[in-house]
């Protein structure tokens, strides 16, 4: 009974801190392109809109967008956006320490490290919801067959946040009705739960089919599939991957290492070792397949340890000694080192200065009164100025708030022979595209320049920069 409640208070402790530190660095967080472009998609789209025209665009599934447009129903102010993703986060922290059997080592490290504190916590995406539903789903697995229409709607919840999820998602319905066959309850009531989750994620996969006029030229390419380049993709969701060299081979075998001690110490069925295999090879599988993002790497280690998370509450009597399990921990150990370093220096850069350009330019904006002039956003990260206006800065182009990936409204956009309007909105990252638009630009406006960068894995990778173009009175 001492030692239960020696065990709360520390759960108790670190998920406190957890949770005030990452809502600290939300209220300094200011939401770049892909927040806002949900947002915006949510306040302005309805719902069949979104399944049958605007997500097929994003390759996104629908749940995230349905929390954004509930919270904009109920006038849920903008700026404190990271909130969603910050109490789903904290929900997947408190299973983590208050329901798992997992070491120590998971318990009390993995919450700090960059893809949760940091990324999930932070950054207000559907990829935040990714760690708070496998939580719940590995809670609840050894209890599937007795409660099968609770499991078939975790599932489809699941299935709906992301494309990697969703093979997740088809992973664990393979394995559901697996378990219903080789355990004799096979019938036509049973088949009913899982009948729907796959219905349902037909309908998904053909809704997100990309339409013949995306403007992105990648996406899924099996010609990217070879052992050598799987094992480099699942590398670069545990470390920041150098050119070919000796530091690219240890940590490449560095990964293969956690996997191969992860499962020799917690598989102890066969069930168990296919179960942890096919989960993580699946994914990596995926990952590799599309473009692989640093966020998208998240899903690589959290995958792996709900794994391990759903293997361990199969297990009786469930425990790893540090005397029997050194390399385990050691190799676990420095991953979070890596982790929870990159975590550390984004979230002090983020506390310290703009993640994203778009709330000073919306307030340079306000203070000169030019939200009621005609307003031109030239790229895509502009889009993160607009949810702080009420206009909508591409209605000379498609009506629209925010950024619609079809040729046609990219064709718009680079025309060199339109009228531009009194303020011009120019993303730095892309400045190269217009270059032939800011001879003219600078020619008859006056430009202003603020400053953002995203930052991930412990690095600056792009800028959120922007350039403001505001038309010089006549002579």
């Amino acid at each position: 009974m001492r030692k239960l409640k020696k065990e709360t208070i520390i759960n108790l402790i670190v998920f406190v801190l957890f949770a005030v530190l990452t809502f600290i660095v939300g209220l300094h967080h200011e939401p770049w392109a892909d927040e806002a472009q949900a947002w915006l998609i949510a306040r302005d789209c309805t719902i069949p809109e979104m399944i049958f025209h605007v997500l097929k665009y994003e390759g996104h599934p629908i749940l995230w967008f349905i929390i954004l447009k509930f919270l904009i129903f109920l006038h849920f102010p903008y700026k404190l956006l990271f909130i969603i993703s910050w109490i789903m986060t904290c929900f997947g922290v408190f299973l983590l320490l208050f329901k798992s059997k997992l070491p120590n080592i998971i318990k009390y490290l993995f919450p700090f490290t960059f893809f949760i504190f940091y990324q999930s916590a932070v950054i207000a995406r559907n990829h935040s919801l990714l760690f708070p539903f496998l939580a719940i789903i590995a809670i609840l697995y050894k209890k599937r067959l007795e409660h099968p229409y609770i499991y078939s709607i975790l599932l489809i919840l699941l299935a709906s946040t992301s494309a990697y999820s969703f093979v997740i998602t088809f992973v664990l319905l393979c394995f559901f009705i697996y378990d219903l066959v080789s355990r004799k309850t096979f019938s036509i009531k049973n088949c009913f739960p899982w009948l729907i989750v796959l219905i349902y994620m037909i309908f998904t996969a053909l809704s997100l089919i990309k339409p013949a006029d995306y403007t992105i030229s990648y996406g899924l390419n099996l010609m990217r599939l070879n052992p050598f380049r799987i094992l480099y993709i699942t590398t670069r969701g545990y470390f920041n991957t150098p050119p070919f060299s000796i530091i690219l081979v240890i940590q490449m075998l560095s990964v293969l290492a956690i996997y191969i001690l992860s499962a020799k110490t917690f598989c102890k069925t066969k069930y168990q070792t296919i179960f942890f295999i096919s989960i993580n090879f699946f994914l990596a599988i995926m990952i590799t397949a599309l473009v692989c993002n640093p966020w998208h790497s998240a899903y690589m280690i959290i995958t792996l340890i709900f794994s391990l998370w759903v293997i361990s509450e199969d297990n009786k009597n469930y425990e790893i000694s540090f005397n029997k399990n050194k390399c385990l921990y050691i190799v676990l150990a420095l991953i979070f080192t890596v982790h929870i370093f990159w975590n550390m220096k984004c979230s002090l850069y983020d506390y310290k200065n703009n993640y994203c350009a778009s709330k000073d330019v919306a307030q340079f904006l306000k203070a000169n009164n030019l939200i009621n002039q005609k307003i031109d956003g030239l790229g895509f990260r502009t889009v993160a100025i607009v949810p702080y206006l009420e206009g909508k800065i591409y209605e000379n182009y498609s009506g629209k708030s925010y950024w619609e990936w079809k040729k046609s409204f990219y064709d718009e956009q680079k025309r060199t022979d339109k009228e531009f309007s009194p303020v011009v909105i120019l993303d730095v990252a892309v400045a190269g595209e217009y270059k032939n638009m800011i001879p003219l630009l600078d020619n008859n406006y006056k430009r202003y320049k603020f400053e953002g960068c995203l930052c991930a894995k412990g690095n600056l990778i792009q800028a959120e920069s922007f350039i403001v173009f505001i038309k010089k009175p006549s002579d």
